[in-house]
């Protein structure tokens, strides 16, 4: 039988990293906030504002997503600490 190594401080390392992506993908809401008077064309400011709206809620999916994915190492190290402990205690 070949043991099974699980690094939990990786795993945990692997969910921090791609956790703290998820604040890289969130659009800077600054860069639209005035762009009536800049680009001045009401029109083209609008198609600007919806385009940058749709912008920021696919980056809150990603973001929310990469949250997701990024606690799954670490729960999945758990689970299996958990599980290795609860076997050490059987035997």
């Amino acid at each position: 039988m070949s043991d099974l190594n699980v690094d939990a401080a990786r795993l945990s390392e692997v969910s921090a990293v791609i956790t703290s992506r998820a604040a890289r993908v969130r659009p800077d809401p600054s860069m639209t906030e005035r762009a009536d008077g800049v680009l001045g064309s009401r029109e083209v400011a609008a198609a600007l504002r919806d385009g940058s709206a749709q912008q920021a809620t696919r980056a809150r999916v990603t973001a929310d997503s990469l949250v997701r994915a990024g606690a799954a190492p670490a729960s999945a190290a758990r689970t299996f600490l958990a599980a290795d402990a609860g076997l050490a205690r059987a035997f």
